[in-house]
C-alpha cells in the first residue's frame, strides 16, 4: 500500500450555507471569521486561491434565505493540516449556529480540483428546483471519495453550499462585493448608521465601476434593514475602488471587520441559464423567453399589469408590479408585439397558476397599430351609429345612410425604442444584471489581493 506524504499540497473547497438567521447571523460573516481564524492558527500552511466566492442563488425559491447567498472559500495547504482545518471549520460553525440560535446551516468540505459536471449542479440551483435526491446522486457520481466532511445529507443548506463551491466550474461573469460588519450591539438596530451624503459622494466618483448604491429618488441601497450583522455592502468591478469606500464612506457606529468577495451578483446567470421555452415554465423556476403579445395589456387592482405572451410550445400570462417601474414600458406595447422578456415563474394573489414575476425585457419586433373607422362619402369626416338599425350620421355634415360604402385605414407607428429595458433600480435583485455590468464587464483577476480584515476576533460575541 502506497504511502500518503504529508507535505503533498491539496486544494479545498469549504462551502458554506444558510447560515442567516433572525438573530443576527450571516454565511458571509460566518465566513469571514473561518478565514480570519485559519490565518491565525495556520497562516503559514495555508494559501487563499481567490477572495471567498458569494453565490447568489435561484431567487424564486420560497424556503430561500434572504437574499438566497451562499459561501465558498478555496485554499490550498498541506495533507498534514488538514485536521487542524476541519477542526476550526467544524468548531466555528458549531459556535455560530449556537450563538445565532440557528440549526439549519449547510457545510460541505470538497478536496482537489472539481469536475466539469458540477456546472449542471450550479447551473440547476440558479435557476431551477434541486431537490436531496439530485444532490445525492451529485455526490455519489462526481464527488466519491472527494467529499471529506458534510454534516448533513438532509439538510437543504447543503444544496446551496455545493452549488456555491460548484460555481467556479461555469463562471460566465463576475462581480464583486465589499461587505462591512457591525458590532452585535447594534444588531437590534435596523437602521445602519451610515452618512448618506458620503454614499452620494461615493457613488459619482466610480458610477462606472460600482451599481446599485443609490436609487433613482436619491435612496441609499447599500445599507441592510434586518438584524443581521452587515453594516453595508458595496458592489462593483474593480476590486481596489470597492476598497476605497472603507476610506470614503463615513458611519457612526463600530466596524468590526469587512470582507471582499468575489461574486455572481449582476450576471443574470439565473436567467441565462433559465428555461428558453413557455412550456417549461414551471414555478419556482427562471425564465428567458421570447413570444408573441396575444392581449392588450391589462392593469389589475394595486397597479400591477398582466399581459398574456406566447410562443410555439405555450401561452403565459406575465405580471409586472407596480413597484418595479416597468408598468408604463410595458404599456407602450400592444398585441401582435413580439418581445423578449425574463424574470422568475410564482404563484401570484388569486390566480391559481403560475405567471411570470418580468424583472426586465427587450422589444424585438413592434407591430404597426392599425386605426379603422368608417367615414363620410361626402365630406370625409366619421360616421356615428345613431341607434338600433336608424344606420349611421356623419359628425359634419349631417349626411345619414344605413349603408357602409366607404372605410378609411390608417398605420399609427409607435416610438417604442428597441433597446434593453431594466427596472428601477431600487427593485433589482441580487442576481438581476444593471446597466454597468453591460457597458464594462468586470475581468477576472487573478493576482489575490488582500480580502478581509477582523478588527474584533470571533471572542467578542
Amino acid at each position: 500500500m502506497a504511502s500518503i506524504d504529508e507535505n503533498e499540497e491539496v486544494l479545498i473547497h469549504i462551502g458554506l450555507d444558510n447560515y442567516d438567521s433572525f438573530n443576527g447571523g450571516c454565511t458571509t460573516h460566518l465566513a469571514t471569521y473561518i478565514l480570519f481564524l485559519l490565518f491565525k492558527e495556520l497562516y503559514k500552511d495555508v494559501e487563499l486561491i481567490e477572495c471567498p466566492n458569494l453565490v447568489r442563488l435561484n431567487p424564486a425559491i420560497p424556503w430561500k434565505t434572504r437574499g438566497n447567498g451562499a459561501v465558498a472559500i478555496r485554499i490550498r495547504s498541506r495533507i498534514k493540516v488538514l485536521n487542524k482545518i476541519l477542526r476550526i471549520v467544524e468548531e466555528s460553525t458549531q459556535r455560530y449556529e449556537e450563538t445565532f440560535s440557528s440549526d439549519n446551516g449547510g457545510l460541505i468540505i470538497v478536496l482537489g480540483d472539481l469536475p466539469k459536471e458540477l456546472s449542471l449542479f450550479y447551473q440547476k440551483a440558479v435557476s431551477d428546483v434541486v431537490t436531496i435526491d439530485f444532490l445525492e446522486k451529485i455526490l455519489s457520481r462526481f464527488l466519491r471519495n472527494r467529499v471529506i466532511y458534510v454534516n448533513s445529507y438532509r439538510r437543504r443548506g447543503i444544496i446551496g453550499a455545493l452549488a456555491a463551491i460548484s460555481w467556479s466550474t461555469t463562471r460566465r461573469s463576475i462581480s464583486y462585493e465589499l461587505i462591512v460588519y457591525r458590532s452585535r450591539k447594534r444588531y437590534g438596530y435596523k437602521n445602519r448608521l451610515v452618512d448618506r451624503e458620503s454614499v452620494v459622494q461615493f457613488d459619482k466618483s466610480y458610477s462606472n465601476e460600482t451599481f446599485l448604491n443609490i436609487d433613482e429618488e436619491g435612496k441609499i441601497l447599500i445599507t441592510p434593514h434586518g438584524p443581521d450583522p452587515v453594516l453595508y455592502g458595496i458592489r462593483g468591478l474593480n476590486p481596489d475602488v470597492l476598497l476605497n469606500a472603507l476610506k470614503e464612506i463615513r458611519v457612526l457606529e463600530g466596524i468590526t471587520g469587512w470582507c471582499l468577495f468575489l461574486s455572481n451578483q449582476g450576471t443574470n446567470d439565473h436567467v441565462n441559464y433559465g428555461y428558453q421555452f413557455i412550456k417549461d415554465a414551471k414555478p419556482y423556476r427562471c425564465v428567458r423567453i421570447q413570444g408573441v403579445l396575444v392581449e392588450e395589456p391589462k392593469i389589475v387592482r394595486g397597479g400591477t399589469i398582466i399581459v398574456k405572451i406566447c410562443d410555439s410550445t405555450s401561452c403565459i400570462d406575465a405580471v409586472v408590479h407596480k413597484k418595479s417601474g416597468l408598468t408604463s414600458k410595458i404599456q407602450m406595447f400592444t398585441r401582435g408585439d413580439y418581445i423578449e422578456l425574463w424574470g422568475v415563474v410564482k404563484y401570484w394573489g388569486s390566480i391559481n397558476k403560475p405567471v411570470v414575476n418580468v424583472e426586465g425585457l427587450i422589444p424585438i419586433f413592434i407591430t404597426t397599430k392599425i386605426d379603422s373607422r368608417f367615414v363620410c362619402p361626402r365630406c370625409g369626416n366619421r360616421l356615428i351609429k345613431i341607434g338600433r338599425g336608424k344606420g349611421f350620421r356623419c359628425v359634419g355634415c349631417g349626411y345619414r345612410t344605413s349603408i357602409i360604402t366607404y372605410e378609411r385605414i390608417s398605420g399609427n407607428i409607435r416610438i417604442v425604442s428597441k433597446s434593453l429595458i431594466l427596472p428601477s433600480k431600487s427593485a433589482f435583485k441580487p442576481l438581476m444584471k444593471p446597466l454597468t455590468m453591460y457597458l464594462r464587464p468586470c475581468k477576472d483577476i487573478k493576482k489575490i489581493r488582500r480580502c478581509f480584515e477582523v478588527i474584533e476576533p470571533l471572542e467578542f460575541l
